[in-house]
């Protein structure tokens, strides 16, 4: 059986807020396991009496749940700051990569109009060889410009612009810079060779066969696009 022990209110008092501040760190759990072992403790004092299994749970209860409202009030603000700081590497991360993509897309814009522009030169060029004459009937015999065409305006034969040197800009064949393509250089390379292997290297001696190969080369830093024909004697 349990016993009542009686002390005088304002020390009961006194004892319960003597226990509120270690009542503030515990759970729940452990106050119930202190108060079961203590259970036979109470207050009172007459009409003032206090049984302190009452009022002193009642007052560790309340320490407990100000240490619960304490508890919830400071973990959301840490949560939220963890969760702060990954959203703020997510972003950093996810906008890296858009940059890297954005930033190799206009790589291959610029790649793509370089080479859509290397391979126009290189067809202008090609054009342009093409329509000259197989070979100089004044000088059947010679492979190159002949003595006093100094330019491409002069050239009247294939061959002559085997003797063309790599030209930067690239300009018509009047001598005007074309616009736009300044980065470009463009060349030719003219060969004779066999009618059984166009693709032949080394190539035949010159005017040795019938048929002259061409070959076309633009680059910049970037590219280098190549363009090759065969025109023949008899074309």
């Amino acid at each position: 059986m349990r016993k009542l022990i009686v002390i005088p209110a304002e020390a009961g008092i006194q004892k319960i807020q003597n226990w509120i501040p270690i009542f503030m760190g515990m759970t729940e759990w452990k106050m119930k396991k202190i108060f079961h072992k203590h259970s036979a403790f109470f207050i009172s004092a007459s009409r003032l009496g206090v049984a302190a299994s009452g009022g002193a749970w009642v007052a560790a209860r309340q320490s407990a749940a100000m240490a619960r409202r304490r508890l919830h009030s400071t973990f959301p603000s840490a949560f939220t700051l963890i969760e702060l700081i990954i959203t703020i590497a997510i972003a950093g991360i996810a906008i890296l990569s858009l940059v890297m993509v954005f930033q190799e897309s206009l790589k291959n814009m610029e790649r793509q109009k370089g080479l859509q522009s290397a391979n126009l030169l290189a067809e202008d060029l090609m054009n342009e060889i093409r329509s000259k004459k197989y070979v100089d009937s004044d000088f059947p015999t010679n492979f190159g410009a002949e003595a006093g065409e100094t330019n491409r305006s002069l050239y009247d034969d294939v061959d002559d612009y085997n003797s063309w040197p790599p030209e930067s800009p690239p300009k018509t064949i009047e001598g005007d810079v074309i616009s736009n393509l300044s980065g470009f250089t463009w060349r030719a390379f003219v060969t004779n060779v066999a009618p059984t292997n166009f693709n032949a290297s080394p190539a035949c001696a010159p005017n040795s066969t019938d048929f002259k190969r061409i070959t076309v080369v633009v680059s910049n830093t970037a590219i280098i696009v190549s363009n090759m024909s065969v025109v023949g004697r008899y074309d």
